[in-house]
Order: structure tokens, then C-alpha cells, then sequence
């Protein structure tokens, strides 16, 4: 009995007509992800462009060392996520 289930359960099941349902629940999620990561970089963008006139310029090297980093954090949380 165990080796007819374990040959049951590696078989693959047969598709199931959905009416293009599965379609567009992966297109929404795709599309939110694709306006989270927009929103997302455009609200680190903002916030520089709002805070930078006020940092003195003998501290820019710090900023560009914090956005650097910012960027960084940025493009690795999503290879996290893509992964």
C-alpha cells in the first residue's frame, strides 16, 4: 500500500479550469509589487531631496556615504525578495 501512494503522490495532478482566475491573481500581485518597489525608491528620493538643501556642505560626504548605503540596502532587499 505505501509504494501504489508514493506513486500516487509523485504523479502530477491534472490542470484545473479556472477561467483565467489564477491569470489575474498573478498579475495583480505582480503589478502591487511592481508599484511597491516605485514607491518605495521614490519615497527614499523625496526624503533626500527634502533633507539635502538643510545638511551643511561639509557634511555631504557623510550623506552620500548614507545614501550609498540607503541604495545598497535597497537593491539587496529586493534580490531577497526575487530569490
Amino acid at each position: 500500500m505505501t509504494d501504489d501512494l508514493d506513486i500516487l503522490l509523485a504523479e502530477p495532478l491534472d490542470d484545473v479550469a479556472d477561467n483565467g482566475f489564477s491569470a489575474r491573481v498573478l498579475a495583480a500581485v505582480e503589478r502591487k509589487a511592481w508599484w511597491r518597489e516605485r514607491v518605495t525608491m521614490l519615497a527614499a528620493a523625496l526624503a533626500a531631496a527634502v533633507v539635502l538643501p538643510f545638511v551643511p556642505a561639509a557634511e555631504l560626504g557623510a550623506v552620500a556615504l548614507a545614501a550609498g548605503a540607503l541604495t545598497l540596502t535597497f537593491a539587496f532587499e529586493q534580490r531577497l525578495r526575487e530569490a
